[in-house]
């Protein structure tokens, strides 16, 4: 490159920018589908223009000459700096949205991406070695983002929305910031995660997680930490779900455990993105992360069970993504031999899956797993096992896991014929199990559950063949006449088979209750039984208990005899549970229960084993669900026993037990007295149960009786509402969720059910969010409160009868769809209430477009409605978008039902019957106001009159109605009862004597002032006659007393005016006439003084007070 002179390159260098570069340059690169290739050819000319000189071309100037071309240079650059920041915050002007500015953005960006390869290269030249580069690339990003903080702490939102989008976009091509400007940049970030506007906190939340990509672990210094901190803060509890699910989807959180648990308790979050997101981000994270098998469960169990649709797919592809990566990779021996196909999956691959889940300590989990698997495998159409001989006679853990969830795959999703080809025989399943008890297998963990899987995948097999089911019936009953030396599954499992193979109920129960009694060794009865337990339970129709030996009494057992005593108790009260819940039969018919009941049963209720105990009051619930008698004499004790109980199981088991009972037996119920103090005292606990499970418990029972129609009490119906969205019951998500499928179901079931729900909506709204009350009832926000009662009140949800014809469907649409108006007018009369804050008031005005409206509806009821919307825009303080709403609501009702709704008038409406109630109710509200405005208006007609100011010469003023004989009679005029429409203004209520119009707020020419005369009866010289400008003129110019003459007739004058009673006074004090009203109408005096002032009134009163004060400074001049 040829070299120049110092005066050659300080001539280019000096030399002025181009005028409009920077405008030509911004409006060039604003054409819409510029291509990428032309707007970085466009940043490049920029560049050039701005540093004409090349790094090569003064590469040959020595120091000095280096400094002088090196600070002219620099001059250069402020300009341009200057120049380009000003061109470019014009962008910030626009709206957010503008496609123009984000054009200019991105360009902005690509000129930094320029210009910083532009200044690498040269430094890289210049200095290798270095590390500090300090190029107009690093000033010139300096100073952009010195400018761009600024803009973060702008008051107009969208300068700040501008901003953090340049942030966003520029944030990878600044290359190294000074570390103090990263860091305050980080500072100002973190500012911003608590902007009102959600926009702007998401863009926030954006820039931040992009400044810490990759750097999220332990090792993080104390700016990252604090950065990292609030995000986190931000997720758990910022109120945008936007938010929430960038922070998810931005922040790296694999490096860090603690992180990593925050992050997945947003498996709660109550938006379905946030969740999704969730799965999305796992997705994304490298294979050599590892999950943690507990952070695993938790994904497949929630995932899995999730009810939307979209996070139930997130979670099947994170599943089967966590597959793969288990998948172990087969050696390639040859060049030449097949890789398998990464889409096909053999046994080995579902049991290496199984070993990360660790399958032994987590089946449940395991089981969803695969069952994702298989579905995603169904999809791909790669669906692909089979199980030969081999595999069913070299059965593992794992295989007989695989093998059964696959079958069960298949059963529950249709594909018959491929289970009927891999379904093995009773024999084979009977074979295994056998040489499994004969090996003792289930000594050790490992057999254990290989016998348990294999009794699960028993239940799976058809029993056609004789052969195969007589097989395994034998090795059935075995196991269970062995329960004593068995583990507790297998024995019930073997139970649950029992059907199966003993199609008849009766005969099953033969079989069982002499094998029981093998099991279990009745002692002696106990002549001190408890009195809690002791009632008649013989008054059923089961057999009397039999008569069996005598064992060896408790007392006299050794401690091994007594645990072998309690243990067979166990075993035997844990089959019997299991055989009671497979009985659909009375009593009658099960005369063999009769004994089991007394001899194992009864006597086990006190048992001092939590655990036996607990099983015999399973055992007795399930008992007295088949044995009428003994559940109806059994449910007082129940309850007695439920209320002194200690152990928290056991109180569940007992209410479980008295709400199956009440249930089953509610006609019987229904005629005991204490049943309905009972259910009253349940409702009490309800309110102050200590524990979320059994308050859930008994709120679930409660609705249950509710929909059972045992329970038909508003008030107990109040009170699930009230703990439905009570802030005390935010954590209980069962009891939550027991109410919302209730409400839905009772709602929708009737009209009725619907207009009991909407009768207590206001209420509940009033009780929970009234300023009067000290703490929070609820953290529901009130719209949310309004739409849930809006969906369970919606007529078009309502759930016909199956049989029911077309008339009958007709009836019932009727009775329901006016029910949401008729709600509509309730809310009308609840923005009257003043305890209602003004968010609750807007919440409310803004559901009213959601009602539901139908076709035709009564004239009077929607007049209701438009008085009340009337009232409501003219004399209740409410803000603007609250009666554009109220005004959108009534416009809807005009145009759907006609325009008699709004022209009617007030006066009218008032003489009908059915509008009678309406108006009371807003009289009753205005009623101080209207009396207010009477005593107001009685003030102005008053006959008392302030005295005059000064030495008072005849008396008080008095208004009279100039009679001939001088007696003042009062004036009467009929008091009109002001309409409820009637604006309430500042001045006050408007009546017939007074009009306090503010006049037009513009200049008007000032009047020249006249002298106003005041009329007298008397025979006195008129005051206009008297010459008073010049005489005062000259008392006060000189200093002498006016002539005697003049101050007689002014003494004559005034005393005439006050003694006069033949004209009445105007009201024309400055200050107004006496006012009783409250403080806040104090302004509207000055407002009236003045704008309301006639101006001949004002100089009126000046010219009436000029005279008092002249008379008095005549009269001191002239007793000198």
């Amino acid at each position: 490159m040829p070299q120049a002179t110092l005066d050659e390159l300080l001539i280019r260098v000096r030399r002025e920018l181009p005028p409009n570069i920077f405008k030509e340059y911004f409006t060039e690169v604003q054409t819409p589908g510029i291509h990428v290739q032309h707007s970085k050819k466009l940043a490049r000319d920029l560049q050039k223009k701005h540093a004409p000189v090349h790094y090569k071309e003064r590469a040959h100037l020595n120091t000095t000459e280096a400094n002088i071309l090196l600070n002219a240079s620099i001059k250069r650059e402020r300009k341009f700096e200057d120049g380009f920041i000003a061109a470019f915050s014009e962008c910030f002007r626009q709206k957010k949205g503008t496609e123009a500015t984000k054009l200019v953005i991105k360009q902005l960006a690509r000129y930094l991406e320029c210009i910083h390869e532009i200044g690498g290269e040269e430094a890289a030249e210049i200095d290798p070695d270095s590390l500090e580069r300090d190029t107009f690339a690093t000033r010139f990003t300096y100073c952009l983002v010195s400018f761009l903080r600024k803009g973060l702490k702008a008051g107009d939102k969208d300068v700040r929305y501008w901003v953090l989008v340049t942030l966003n976009e520029i944030m990878m091509h600044w290359g190294e910031l000074d570390l103090t400007q990263y860091e305050d940049l980080g500072t100002d970030l973190r500012e911003r995660l608590q902007d009102k506007d959600a926009t702007i906190r998401v863009l926030a939340a954006r820039s931040l997680c992009a400044r810490h990509a990759g750097s999220v672990d332990d090792g993080m210094d104390e700016h990252q930490t604090k950065t990292v901190e609030k995000l986190l803060e931000s997720l758990e509890h910022d109120t945008s779900a936007e938010v929430r699910r960038t922070i998810i989807g931005a922040l790296p959180f694999h490096e860090s455990t603690s992180i990593r648990d925050r992050f997945l308790r947003r498996l709660q979050d109550i938006d379905d993105g946030v969740r999704r997101q969730i799965y999305i981000a796992l997705q994304a994270l490298d294979s050599s992360v590892e999950i943690s098998l507990e952070h695993q469960e938790l994904l497949i169990c929630t995932g899995v069970k999730e009810r939307v649709e979209a996070v139930v797919r997130a979670a099947h592809r994170l599943i089967y993504q966590l597959f793969q990566r288990s998948r172990p990779v087969p050696p390639v021996k040859d060049e030449d031999e097949k890789v398998p196909d990464a889409n096909t999956s053999s046994i080995n691959d579902y049991c290496a899956f199984l070993d990360s889940l660790e399958v032994l300590s987590k089946p449940e989990t395991a089981s969803l797993a695969l069952s994702s698997v298989f579905g995603s495998q169904l999809d791909k159409k790669t669906l692909k096992l089979t199980f030969d001989e081999d595999f069913w006679n070299t059965l593992t853990p794992k295989s007989v896991f695989l093998a059964r969830v696959f079958l069960e795959y298949l059963k529950n999703h249709g594909l018959s014929q491929q289970f009927e080809d891999l379904v093995p025989t009773a024999n084979q399943i009977a074979c295994n199990l056998e040489e499994r008890h004969d090996e003792e297998a289930y000594t050790e963990p490992e057999g254990v559950f290989l016998m348990t899987e294999l009794l699960k995948l028993s239940l799976l097999l058809d029993y056609g063949d004789p052969f195969g089911t007589k097989k395994m019936d034998f090795i059935i009953r075995k196991m269970i006449e062995e329960a004593m030396f068995l583990p507790e599954e297998i024995p019930s499992l073997c139970l649950a088979l029992l059907p199966l193979l003993m199609r008849d109920g009766r005969d099953r129960i033969r079989y069982m209750v002499p094998v029981l009694s093998n099991i279990y060794a009745p002692a002696e009865e106990d002549k001190d039984q408890d009195p809690d337990v002791s009632f008649d339970f013989n008054e059923s129709q089961g057999s009397s208990p039999r008569k069996r030996p005598s064992q060896k009494p408790i007392e006299q057992m050794t401690a091994v005899e007594k645990q072998d005593f309690d243990k067979a108790q166990l075993v035997s009260l844990r089959l019997t549970v299991t055989m009671l819940e497979d009985v659909n039969d009375t009593i009658e018919n099960n005369v063999d229960l009769g004994g089991l009941f007394d001899d194992l049963i009864f006597p086990n209720l006190k048992h001092d084993k939590v655990a036996v105990k607990l099983l015999a009051w399973r055992s007795l619930g399930l008992i007295c669900l088949i044995d009428r008698q003994k559940g109806l004499n059994a449910l007082a004790m129940i309850m007695d026993t439920e209320k002194s109980a200690l152990n928290h199981q056991l109180k569940v088991v007992m209410l479980k037990t008295i709400f199956d009972l009440i249930v089953l037996y509610e006609r019987d119920v229904a005629t005991m007295d204490w049943v309905n103090g009972a259910v009253r005292a349940l409702l009490k606990r309800l309110a102050t149960e200590p524990e979320p499970e059994l308050q859930a418990l008994i709120c679930t029972g409660l609705c249950k009786f509710f929909i059972a129609g045992i329970i038909t009490d508003d008030e107990v119906l109040l009170q699930l509402l009230v703990s439905y969205f009570s802030a005390d019951t935010v954590g209980n998500e069962e009891l939550r969720q027991s109410l919302a499928l209730f409400f839905n179901i009772y709602s929708n079931s009737s009209p009725e059910n619907k207009g009991r729900v909407a009768e207590m909506f206001i209420g509940t709204f009033v009780d929970n969010y009234s300023t009067e009350n000290v703490e929070s009832k609820t953290e529901t926000p009130p719209s949310s409160m309004i739409n849930q009662f809006l969906l369970w009140t919606d007529p078009r949800t309502l759930r016909m009868p199956d049989n029911a014809s077309n008339e009958e469907r007709e009836q019932i649409e009727k009775k329901s769809e006016s029910i949401q108006m008729e709600m509509a007018y309730t809310m009308l009369k609840a923005l009257y209430t003043p305890t209602l804050g003004k968010e609750e008031k807007k919440a409310l005005c803004q559901t009213l477009s959601k009602i539901h409206r139908p076709e035709s509806y009564d004239l009077h009821e929607g007049v209701k409605l438009v008085i009340l919307i009337d009232t409501l825009i003219r004399r209740i303080p409410l803000d603007a978008p609250s009666k554009k709403h109220l005004e959108k609501f009534k416009q809807g009702l005009v145009t759907k039902y006609g325009a008699d709704l709004e022209g009617a008038d007030e006066a009218q409406w008032r003489t009908y019957e059915t509008l009678t109630e309406l108006f009371k109710f807003l009289d009753d509200i205005f009623k101080d106001d209207d009396e207010q405005e009477e005593k107001g208006l009685a003030d102005d007609e008053s006959e008392d009159v302030k005295p005059a100011i000064g030495k008072r010469r005849a008396g008080t003023l008095t208004a009279t109605s100039g009679d001939e004989d001088g007696t003042p009679v009062p004036r009467t005029r009929a008091y009109k009862k002001r309409r409820v429409s009637t604006p309430l203004t500042d001045d006050g209520p408007q009546t017939r004597t007074r009009s306090r119009t503010a006049p037009p707020r513009k200049a008007s020419r000032k009047r020249s002032p006249s002298v106003v005369c005041i009329s007298s009866d008397s025979d006195e010289v008129p005051v206009e006659d008297i010459p008073l400008s010049r005489p005062c003129a000259k008392a006060r110019g000189k200093g002498r007393p006016p002539p005697k003459e003049t101050l007689s007739q002014l003494d004559r004058a005034i005393s005439a005016e006050l003694s006069s009673g033949g004209v009445e006074r105007q009201d024309d004090s400055i200050f107004g006439p006496e006012d009783t009203s409250p403080e806040e109408d104090s302004e509207d005096e000055v407002e009236e003084l003045v704008l309301g002032m006639p101006v001949v009134r004002v100089f009126g009163c000046v010219g009436y007070i000029c005279y008092v004060v002249f008379f008095l400074y005549f009269m001191s001049s002239y007793s000198d």
